[in-house]
Protein backbone atom coordinates (compact mmCIF):
# COMPACT_ATOMS: atom_id res chain seq x y z
CA UNK A 1 0.00 0.00 0.00
CA UNK A 2 1.52 3.59 -0.63
CA UNK A 3 2.19 5.19 1.96
CA UNK A 4 -0.74 8.22 1.17
CA UNK A 5 -3.26 5.58 1.10
CA UNK A 6 -1.97 3.81 4.21
CA UNK A 7 -2.17 8.04 5.98
CA UNK A 8 -6.01 8.20 4.75
CA UNK A 9 -6.94 4.13 5.94
CA UNK A 10 -5.62 4.95 9.94
CA UNK A 11 -7.10 8.63 9.24
CA UNK A 12 -10.26 7.15 8.62
CA UNK A 13 -9.59 4.14 11.03
CA UNK A 14 -9.01 6.46 13.55
CA UNK A 15 -12.18 8.62 12.97
CA UNK A 16 -14.30 5.19 12.94
CA UNK A 17 -12.85 4.42 16.74
CA UNK A 18 -13.72 8.49 17.78
CA UNK A 19 -17.42 7.41 16.53
CA UNK A 20 -17.74 4.01 18.21
CA UNK A 21 -16.18 5.37 21.45
CA UNK A 22 -18.50 6.18 24.12
CA UNK A 23 -18.32 9.82 24.74
CA UNK A 24 -18.73 10.49 28.50
CA UNK A 25 -19.65 14.65 29.71
CA UNK A 26 -20.19 14.23 33.48
CA UNK A 27 -19.88 11.76 35.99
CA UNK A 28 -21.75 8.34 36.27
CA UNK A 29 -22.47 5.95 39.32
CA UNK A 30 -23.90 3.02 38.25
CA UNK A 31 -25.25 0.97 41.62
CA UNK A 32 -26.10 -2.73 41.54
CA UNK A 33 -28.27 -4.15 44.60
CA UNK A 34 -30.46 -6.99 44.23
CA UNK A 35 -32.31 -6.69 47.86
CA UNK A 36 -33.21 -2.92 47.10
CA UNK A 37 -35.25 -3.51 44.12
CA UNK A 38 -38.29 -1.65 44.71
CA UNK A 39 -36.61 0.57 47.25
CA UNK A 40 -35.32 4.41 46.96
CA UNK A 41 -32.18 5.77 46.21
CA UNK A 42 -30.76 9.36 46.51
CA UNK A 43 -27.51 11.10 45.81
CA UNK A 44 -26.85 14.65 47.40
CA UNK A 45 -23.52 16.76 48.67
CA UNK A 46 -23.61 19.27 51.16
CA UNK A 47 -23.19 22.96 50.10
CA UNK A 48 -19.72 24.32 51.66
CA UNK A 49 -21.71 27.83 53.08
CA UNK A 50 -25.27 26.83 53.16
CA UNK A 51 -24.16 23.68 55.20
CA UNK A 52 -27.42 22.02 53.63
CA UNK A 53 -27.84 18.56 52.29
CA UNK A 54 -28.81 19.43 48.16
CA UNK A 55 -30.77 16.30 46.58
CA UNK A 56 -28.87 15.76 43.02
CA UNK A 57 -30.70 12.54 42.06
CA UNK A 58 -33.51 10.96 43.74
CA UNK A 59 -35.64 7.33 42.18
CA UNK A 60 -36.21 3.97 42.96
CA UNK A 61 -34.71 0.72 42.18
CA UNK A 62 -36.23 -0.87 39.02
CA UNK A 63 -36.68 -4.48 38.88
CA UNK A 64 -33.78 -5.60 37.39
CA UNK A 65 -32.02 -4.09 40.68
CA UNK A 66 -29.22 -1.91 39.22
CA UNK A 67 -29.33 1.93 38.10
CA UNK A 68 -27.31 4.08 36.19
CA UNK A 69 -27.22 7.75 37.47
CA UNK A 70 -25.22 10.48 35.41
CA UNK A 71 -24.78 13.82 36.70
CA UNK A 72 -23.71 16.99 34.54
CA UNK A 73 -19.72 17.61 34.87
CA UNK A 74 -19.16 19.71 37.73
CA UNK A 75 -15.91 19.81 40.66
CA UNK A 76 -14.44 17.06 42.12
CA UNK A 77 -17.21 15.89 44.69
CA UNK A 78 -17.91 13.72 48.00
CA UNK A 79 -21.64 12.53 47.45
CA UNK A 80 -23.98 10.50 49.57
CA UNK A 81 -25.72 7.46 48.32
CA UNK A 82 -28.41 6.40 50.42
CA UNK A 83 -30.71 3.79 49.45
CA UNK A 84 -34.07 4.07 51.78
CA UNK A 85 -37.58 2.72 52.25
CA UNK A 86 -39.75 5.31 54.44
CA UNK A 87 -37.40 6.37 57.25
CA UNK A 88 -35.42 3.61 57.13
CA UNK A 89 -31.86 3.17 55.71
CA UNK A 90 -30.56 0.08 54.68
CA UNK A 91 -27.33 1.62 52.55
CA UNK A 92 -25.33 4.40 53.21
CA UNK A 93 -22.25 5.28 51.41
CA UNK A 94 -20.24 7.84 50.37
CA UNK A 95 -18.26 8.12 47.11
CA UNK A 96 -15.71 10.28 45.96
CA UNK A 97 -15.43 11.48 42.05
CA UNK A 98 -14.31 13.67 39.77
CA UNK A 99 -15.63 15.19 36.44
CA UNK A 100 -16.01 12.46 33.84
CA UNK A 101 -14.95 9.58 36.01
CA UNK A 102 -17.56 6.71 36.60
CA UNK A 103 -17.93 4.63 39.46
CA UNK A 104 -20.00 1.50 40.26
CA UNK A 105 -21.47 0.81 43.88
CA UNK A 106 -22.32 -3.01 44.35
CA UNK A 107 -23.95 -3.41 48.21
CA UNK A 108 -24.33 -7.06 49.22
CA UNK A 109 -24.92 -8.10 52.52
CA UNK A 110 -23.92 -4.73 54.21
CA UNK A 111 -21.31 -4.78 52.85
CA UNK A 112 -20.07 -2.21 49.64
CA UNK A 113 -17.62 -2.43 46.85
CA UNK A 114 -16.86 -0.28 44.31
CA UNK A 115 -15.16 -0.90 40.64
CA UNK A 116 -14.64 1.54 37.30
CA UNK A 117 -12.03 4.51 37.04
CA UNK A 118 -11.81 5.76 40.92
CA UNK A 119 -12.42 1.91 42.67
CA UNK A 120 -9.28 1.99 44.35
CA UNK A 121 -9.35 5.27 46.22
CA UNK A 122 -13.18 4.83 47.10
CA UNK A 123 -11.87 1.35 48.69
CA UNK A 124 -9.42 3.26 50.42
CA UNK A 125 -12.06 6.07 51.66
CA UNK A 126 -14.18 3.26 52.98
CA UNK A 127 -11.34 1.61 55.40
CA UNK A 128 -10.42 5.22 56.54
CA UNK A 129 -14.13 5.82 57.84
CA UNK A 130 -13.34 2.56 59.74
CA UNK A 131 -10.53 4.15 60.71
CA UNK A 132 -11.76 7.40 61.81
CA UNK A 133 -14.58 5.51 63.88
CA UNK A 134 -11.89 4.20 66.09
CA UNK A 135 -10.77 7.38 66.31
CA UNK A 136 -14.00 8.94 67.39
CA UNK A 137 -14.67 6.40 69.90
CA UNK A 138 -11.16 7.43 71.41
CA UNK A 139 -12.14 10.51 71.29
CA UNK A 140 -15.45 10.37 72.99
CA UNK A 141 -13.54 8.34 75.91
CA UNK A 142 -10.78 10.93 76.24
CA UNK A 143 -13.39 13.85 76.26
CA UNK A 144 -15.47 11.95 79.32
CA UNK A 145 -11.61 11.13 81.12
CA UNK A 146 -10.20 15.03 80.42
CA UNK A 147 -13.37 17.12 79.67
CA UNK A 148 -10.85 19.54 77.79
CA UNK A 149 -7.75 19.62 76.12
CA UNK A 150 -6.07 22.64 78.03
CA UNK A 151 -2.19 22.70 76.94
CA UNK A 152 -0.26 22.07 74.21
CA UNK A 153 1.44 19.18 75.77
CA UNK A 154 -1.86 17.33 76.33
CA UNK A 155 -2.79 17.79 73.09
CA UNK A 156 0.13 16.12 71.80
CA UNK A 157 -0.30 13.21 73.69
CA UNK A 158 -3.40 12.77 72.89
CA UNK A 159 -2.75 13.60 68.47
CA UNK A 160 -0.01 11.12 69.00
CA UNK A 161 -2.89 8.11 69.94
CA UNK A 162 -5.56 9.84 67.55
CA UNK A 163 -2.24 9.76 64.76
CA UNK A 164 -1.07 5.84 65.42
CA UNK A 165 -4.85 4.49 63.94
CA UNK A 166 -3.95 5.32 60.68
CA UNK A 167 -0.18 4.55 60.76
CA UNK A 168 -0.66 1.36 58.41
CA UNK A 169 -3.76 3.04 56.43
CA UNK A 170 -0.47 6.09 55.24
CA UNK A 171 2.53 3.29 54.46
CA UNK A 172 -0.54 1.00 52.38
CA UNK A 173 -0.70 4.32 50.04
CA UNK A 174 2.41 5.37 50.08
CA UNK A 175 3.35 1.46 48.68
CA UNK A 176 0.30 1.48 46.27
CA UNK A 177 1.75 1.72 42.69
CA UNK A 178 -1.40 2.33 41.14
CA UNK A 179 -2.45 5.50 42.70
CA UNK A 180 -1.21 8.60 41.20
CA UNK A 181 0.66 11.33 43.08
CA UNK A 182 -2.08 13.40 43.43
CA UNK A 183 -4.26 10.15 44.41
CA UNK A 184 -1.95 9.70 47.30
CA UNK A 185 -1.42 12.92 48.84
CA UNK A 186 -5.55 13.48 48.43
CA UNK A 187 -5.84 10.31 51.20
CA UNK A 188 -3.00 10.80 52.98
CA UNK A 189 -4.95 14.27 53.69
CA UNK A 190 -7.96 12.89 54.35
CA UNK A 191 -5.78 10.38 56.79
CA UNK A 192 -4.62 13.81 58.62
CA UNK A 193 -8.14 15.40 58.46
CA UNK A 194 -9.24 14.09 62.37
CA UNK A 195 -5.88 15.56 63.75
CA UNK A 196 -6.62 18.86 61.94
CA UNK A 197 -9.66 19.46 63.03
CA UNK A 198 -8.66 18.43 66.87
CA UNK A 199 -5.30 21.14 66.29
CA UNK A 200 -8.89 23.48 65.25
CA UNK A 201 -10.52 23.12 68.01
CA UNK A 202 -7.85 23.23 70.66
CA UNK A 203 -6.87 26.52 68.60
CA UNK A 204 -10.65 27.92 68.89
CA UNK A 205 -10.91 27.07 72.80
CA UNK A 206 -7.25 29.11 72.98
CA UNK A 207 -8.73 31.82 71.48
CA UNK A 208 -11.83 32.32 73.50
CA UNK A 209 -9.08 31.91 76.55
CA UNK A 210 -7.17 34.85 74.91
CA UNK A 211 -10.35 37.08 74.01
CA UNK A 212 -10.96 37.10 78.16
CA UNK A 213 -7.65 37.87 79.02
CA UNK A 214 -8.18 40.68 77.21
CA UNK A 215 -11.40 41.78 78.30
CA UNK A 216 -10.63 41.61 81.33
CA UNK A 217 -7.51 44.08 80.95
CA UNK A 218 -9.42 47.39 80.60
CA UNK A 219 -6.37 49.52 79.19
CA UNK A 220 -7.53 50.99 76.20
CA UNK A 221 -3.97 50.95 74.89
CA UNK A 222 -3.84 47.20 75.30
CA UNK A 223 -7.14 46.78 73.53
CA UNK A 224 -6.11 49.28 70.73
CA UNK A 225 -3.10 46.97 70.39
CA UNK A 226 -4.90 43.66 70.10
CA UNK A 227 -7.05 45.24 67.73
CA UNK A 228 -4.23 46.23 65.29
CA UNK A 229 -3.05 42.23 65.53
CA UNK A 230 -6.52 41.36 64.46
CA UNK A 231 -6.60 43.79 61.50
CA UNK A 232 -3.48 43.43 59.84
CA UNK A 233 -2.73 39.12 60.95
CA UNK A 234 -6.31 37.63 61.89
CA UNK A 235 -6.58 35.03 59.80
CA UNK A 236 -2.63 33.89 59.51
CA UNK A 237 -2.82 30.70 61.48
CA UNK A 238 -5.43 29.65 58.93
CA UNK A 239 -4.62 26.92 56.73
CA UNK A 240 -7.01 25.67 53.96
CA UNK A 241 -6.25 22.30 52.41
CA UNK A 242 -7.71 22.08 49.11
CA UNK A 243 -7.70 18.12 49.04
CA UNK A 244 -9.97 18.06 52.27
CA UNK A 245 -12.21 21.10 50.82
CA UNK A 246 -12.87 19.39 47.73
CA UNK A 247 -14.24 15.60 49.45
CA UNK A 248 -16.08 17.00 51.96
CA UNK A 249 -16.27 21.16 51.69
CA UNK A 250 -18.72 21.61 54.15
CA UNK A 251 -17.53 19.20 56.96
CA UNK A 252 -14.01 20.85 57.14
CA UNK A 253 -15.54 23.95 56.53
CA UNK A 254 -17.53 23.81 59.45
CA UNK A 255 -14.42 23.27 61.56
CA UNK A 256 -12.26 25.76 60.19
CA UNK A 257 -14.80 27.87 62.75
CA UNK A 258 -14.46 31.41 60.49
CA UNK A 259 -17.55 32.28 62.06
CA UNK A 260 -16.10 32.18 65.30
CA UNK A 261 -13.40 34.38 64.52
CA UNK A 262 -15.56 36.33 63.32
CA UNK A 263 -17.09 36.72 66.15
CA UNK A 264 -14.23 37.33 68.19
CA UNK A 265 -13.18 40.40 65.43
CA UNK A 266 -16.31 41.65 65.92
CA UNK A 267 -16.45 42.17 69.28
CA UNK A 268 -12.87 43.71 69.84
CA UNK A 269 -14.16 46.30 66.94
CA UNK A 270 -17.13 46.52 69.13
CA UNK A 271 -15.18 47.93 72.27
CA UNK A 272 -13.20 50.13 70.23
CA UNK A 273 -15.96 51.42 67.79
CA UNK A 274 -19.35 50.71 69.75
CA UNK A 275 -20.34 48.98 66.72
CA UNK A 276 -20.58 45.52 65.26
CA UNK A 277 -21.65 46.50 61.64
CA UNK A 278 -18.32 45.87 60.35
CA UNK A 279 -18.15 46.52 56.59
CA UNK A 280 -17.78 44.65 53.68
CA UNK A 281 -14.56 46.43 52.98
CA UNK A 282 -13.02 45.83 56.11
CA UNK A 283 -13.35 42.21 56.12
CA UNK A 284 -12.30 42.18 52.70
CA UNK A 285 -9.05 44.40 53.81
CA UNK A 286 -8.15 41.67 56.94
CA UNK A 287 -8.42 38.62 55.08
CA UNK A 288 -6.56 39.86 51.86
CA UNK A 289 -3.85 41.25 54.26
CA UNK A 290 -2.77 37.35 54.83
CA UNK A 291 -0.85 36.68 51.47
CA UNK A 292 -1.31 33.12 52.76
CA UNK A 293 -4.75 32.46 52.03
CA UNK A 294 -4.58 33.67 48.56
CA UNK A 295 -6.06 30.63 46.96
CA UNK A 296 -8.91 30.86 49.47
CA UNK A 297 -10.18 34.69 49.82
CA UNK A 298 -13.72 34.11 48.37
CA UNK A 299 -14.16 31.12 50.94
CA UNK A 300 -13.29 32.65 53.86
CA UNK A 301 -15.01 35.98 52.89
CA UNK A 302 -18.00 33.89 51.92
CA UNK A 303 -18.11 32.24 55.15
CA UNK A 304 -17.66 35.61 56.64
CA UNK A 305 -20.93 36.43 55.33
CA UNK A 306 -23.00 33.42 55.32
CA UNK A 307 -22.11 32.10 58.65
CA UNK A 308 -21.35 35.74 61.01
CA UNK A 309 -24.40 37.96 58.53
CA UNK A 310 -27.11 35.99 57.64
CA UNK A 311 -26.48 33.98 60.56
CA UNK A 312 -26.71 36.56 62.46
CA UNK A 313 -30.02 37.86 61.27
CA UNK A 314 -28.50 41.57 59.90
CA UNK A 315 -30.80 43.76 57.76
CA UNK A 316 -31.77 43.01 54.22
CA UNK A 317 -29.72 45.82 53.09
CA UNK A 318 -26.63 45.34 54.62
CA UNK A 319 -26.73 41.48 53.30
CA UNK A 320 -27.18 42.96 50.07
CA UNK A 321 -24.09 45.45 50.34
CA UNK A 322 -22.25 42.67 51.25
CA UNK A 323 -23.34 40.15 48.87
CA UNK A 324 -23.05 43.02 46.21
CA UNK A 325 -19.37 43.57 46.97
CA UNK A 326 -18.27 39.87 47.13
CA UNK A 327 -20.12 39.61 43.45
CA UNK A 328 -18.26 42.46 42.50
CA UNK A 329 -14.68 41.10 43.58
CA UNK A 330 -15.17 37.45 42.81
CA UNK A 331 -17.63 36.84 39.98
CA UNK A 332 -16.67 33.90 39.16
CA UNK A 333 -16.28 32.26 42.78
CA UNK A 334 -17.66 28.99 42.91
CA UNK A 335 -19.60 30.13 46.28
CA UNK A 336 -21.43 33.09 44.47
CA UNK A 337 -24.36 31.11 44.14
CA UNK A 338 -24.49 30.48 47.42
CA UNK A 339 -24.34 33.56 48.89
CA UNK A 340 -26.94 34.53 46.54
CA UNK A 341 -29.26 32.19 47.45
CA UNK A 342 -28.76 33.24 50.89
CA UNK A 343 -29.72 36.91 50.00
CA UNK A 344 -32.87 35.55 48.24
CA UNK A 345 -33.70 33.23 50.90
CA UNK A 346 -33.63 36.74 53.48
CA UNK A 347 -35.57 39.00 50.54
CA UNK A 348 -39.05 37.80 52.07
CA UNK A 349 -37.74 39.50 55.13
CA UNK A 350 -36.67 43.10 53.65
CA UNK A 351 -38.14 46.14 55.03
CA UNK A 352 -41.26 46.56 53.56
CA UNK A 353 -42.51 42.74 52.93
CA UNK A 354 -45.28 41.66 54.06
CA UNK A 355 -45.09 39.69 57.60
CA UNK A 356 -44.97 36.48 58.29
CA UNK A 357 -47.86 35.07 60.40
CA UNK A 358 -48.30 32.69 62.55
CA UNK A 359 -50.33 31.31 65.62
CA UNK A 360 -49.96 30.77 69.28
CA UNK A 361 -51.75 30.22 72.54
CA UNK A 362 -52.41 32.34 75.04
CA UNK A 363 -52.77 31.46 79.36
CA UNK A 364 -55.60 30.39 78.91
CA UNK A 365 -54.67 27.74 75.46
CA UNK A 366 -57.10 29.96 73.12
CA UNK A 367 -55.47 29.97 70.20
CA UNK A 368 -54.99 33.26 68.44
CA UNK A 369 -52.36 35.05 65.07
CA UNK A 370 -49.91 37.67 64.66
CA UNK A 371 -52.68 39.11 61.98
CA UNK A 372 -55.23 39.38 64.43
CA UNK A 373 -53.35 42.85 65.49
CA UNK A 374 -53.15 43.96 61.97
CA UNK A 375 -53.38 47.62 62.10
CA UNK A 376 -51.16 48.25 65.09
CA UNK A 377 -47.93 48.81 65.60
CA UNK A 378 -46.70 45.14 66.84
CA UNK A 379 -43.36 45.07 68.71
CA UNK A 380 -42.94 41.34 68.86
CA UNK A 381 -40.82 40.21 71.81
CA UNK A 382 -39.13 36.44 71.58
CA UNK A 383 -37.91 35.22 74.98
CA UNK A 384 -37.93 32.32 77.42
CA UNK A 385 -37.69 31.92 81.32
CA UNK A 386 -34.25 30.05 80.90
CA UNK A 387 -32.76 32.96 79.10
CA UNK A 388 -30.87 35.04 81.02
CA UNK A 389 -30.47 38.34 78.07
CA UNK A 390 -33.78 37.89 77.99
CA UNK A 391 -35.34 38.40 81.60
CA UNK A 392 -32.50 41.19 81.70
CA UNK A 393 -34.27 42.98 78.99
CA UNK A 394 -37.73 43.08 81.10
CA UNK A 395 -36.82 46.30 83.24
CA UNK A 396 -36.75 48.27 80.34
CA UNK A 397 -39.95 46.45 78.56
CA UNK A 398 -41.51 48.05 81.56
CA UNK A 399 -40.89 51.37 81.28
CA UNK A 400 -41.53 51.36 77.40
CA UNK A 401 -45.17 49.77 77.99
CA UNK A 402 -45.88 52.35 81.02
CA UNK A 403 -44.80 55.41 78.45
CA UNK A 404 -47.37 54.14 76.07
CA UNK A 405 -49.73 52.44 78.33
CA UNK A 406 -52.81 55.04 76.72
CA UNK A 407 -51.57 54.26 73.27
CA UNK A 408 -54.19 52.03 71.54
CA UNK A 409 -52.18 51.96 68.54
CA UNK A 410 -48.93 49.98 70.30
CA UNK A 411 -48.95 46.80 71.17
CA UNK A 412 -46.00 44.46 72.86
CA UNK A 413 -46.39 41.17 72.55
CA UNK A 414 -44.34 38.45 74.13
CA UNK A 415 -43.79 35.21 72.80
CA UNK A 416 -42.53 32.42 74.89
CA UNK A 417 -40.52 29.72 73.53
CA UNK A 418 -40.42 27.76 76.74
CA UNK A 419 -40.89 24.23 76.14
CA UNK A 420 -42.77 24.10 79.55
CA UNK A 421 -46.01 26.05 79.84
CA UNK A 422 -46.34 25.80 83.53
CA UNK A 423 -42.68 27.39 83.88
CA UNK A 424 -43.93 30.39 81.34
CA UNK A 425 -47.72 30.71 83.13
CA UNK A 426 -45.23 30.57 87.12
CA UNK A 427 -43.10 32.90 86.06
CA UNK A 428 -46.23 35.53 84.49
CA UNK A 429 -47.91 35.48 88.18
CA UNK A 430 -44.70 36.46 89.53
CA UNK A 431 -44.21 39.55 87.36
CA UNK A 432 -47.43 40.30 86.70
CA UNK A 433 -46.13 43.94 86.24
CA UNK A 434 -44.99 43.20 82.69
CA UNK A 435 -48.11 44.60 81.11
CA UNK A 436 -48.85 43.76 77.15
CA UNK A 437 -50.03 40.39 75.21
CA UNK A 438 -48.06 37.06 76.62
CA UNK A 439 -48.42 33.84 74.22
CA UNK A 440 -46.12 30.80 73.83
CA UNK A 441 -45.19 29.17 71.10
CA UNK A 442 -43.17 26.06 72.17
CA UNK A 443 -41.03 24.45 69.94
CA UNK A 444 -41.00 21.28 68.49
CA UNK A 445 -38.62 18.56 69.07
CA UNK A 446 -35.17 17.68 67.55
CA UNK A 447 -35.06 14.51 65.75
CA UNK A 448 -31.44 15.28 64.21
CA UNK A 449 -32.07 11.51 62.20
CA UNK A 450 -35.11 12.73 60.56
CA UNK A 451 -35.54 17.01 61.18
CA UNK A 452 -38.92 18.33 60.58
CA UNK A 453 -39.44 21.88 59.77
CA UNK A 454 -42.35 23.30 61.91
CA UNK A 455 -43.95 26.17 58.94
CA UNK A 456 -45.60 27.72 61.86
CA UNK A 457 -42.65 28.76 63.92
CA UNK A 458 -41.48 32.39 64.30
CA UNK A 459 -37.97 31.56 64.90
CA UNK A 460 -38.26 29.16 61.26
CA UNK A 461 -40.49 32.13 59.50
CA UNK A 462 -37.86 34.95 60.54
CA UNK A 463 -34.80 33.10 60.22
CA UNK A 464 -33.70 33.27 63.85
CA UNK A 465 -31.20 31.38 65.30
CA UNK A 466 -31.24 32.68 69.17
CA UNK A 467 -32.77 34.92 71.46
CA UNK A 468 -33.56 37.40 72.73
CA UNK A 469 -35.06 38.59 69.33
CA UNK A 470 -37.27 41.64 68.45
CA UNK A 471 -39.31 41.72 65.89
CA UNK A 472 -41.11 45.03 64.58
CA UNK A 473 -44.41 45.09 62.28
CA UNK A 474 -45.77 48.07 60.85
CA UNK A 475 -49.61 49.34 60.89
CA UNK A 476 -50.00 48.24 57.66
CA UNK A 477 -49.05 44.72 58.27
CA UNK A 478 -45.69 44.55 56.64
CA UNK A 479 -42.02 44.34 58.31
CA UNK A 480 -40.41 47.07 58.99
CA UNK A 481 -36.95 45.59 60.75
CA UNK A 482 -37.53 41.38 61.41
CA UNK A 483 -33.86 42.47 64.03
CA UNK A 484 -35.59 45.33 66.05
CA UNK A 485 -33.74 47.02 68.09
CA UNK A 486 -33.90 45.62 71.63
CA UNK A 487 -36.01 47.26 74.95
CA UNK A 488 -32.75 48.73 76.28
CA UNK A 489 -31.61 50.69 72.91
CA UNK A 490 -35.29 51.96 72.07
CA UNK A 491 -35.99 53.19 75.92
CA UNK A 492 -33.62 56.01 75.34
CA UNK A 493 -35.14 56.81 71.76
CA UNK A 494 -38.44 58.62 70.38
CA UNK A 495 -38.02 55.37 67.11
CA UNK A 496 -41.34 54.18 68.28
CA UNK A 497 -42.97 57.79 68.40
CA UNK A 498 -41.78 58.01 64.88
CA UNK A 499 -43.36 55.01 63.84
CA UNK A 500 -46.90 55.75 65.78
CA UNK A 501 -46.73 58.99 63.52
CA UNK A 502 -46.80 57.01 60.07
Amino acid sequence: MKPIRLIVSLFLLTCLACDQAPSRNGMEIRVACKACIGKEISISHRSVLLQKEIKLYKARFDPSGSMLVKLPNQDTLGLALRVSEGDSTHFYTYVYLQPNTNIEVHFEKNNVRFSGDLAVVNNYLTDLRKIDTRRTDYKNVWSTANDRIKSEDSLEIYLTIIKSFGADFDKKVSADASLSGYEKDFLRSLNTNFETCRRLDYGNFKLLADRQVYYDNEDDVQIIKYQDSVTHAYFSGLKINPHLLKYNGSFYNWHLQIATRLSELMEVYYRQHKDYNLSYDYLKTTVRSNAGLAPHHDLVLGNLIALGYAGDGVAYDRLYEMVSGFKKDYPRSKYLPELEQILAEYAPLKPGAPMKDFSMQDENGKTFRLSDYKGKLIYVDLWATWCGPCVEEFPYSRKLAERYRKNQDLVFLYVSKDNNPKSWKSYLKKNLALKGVHAIQSPIEVDYNHPKIDSNDVMHLYKINSIPRYILIGKDGRIINYNADRPSELVNTKYLDSLLRI
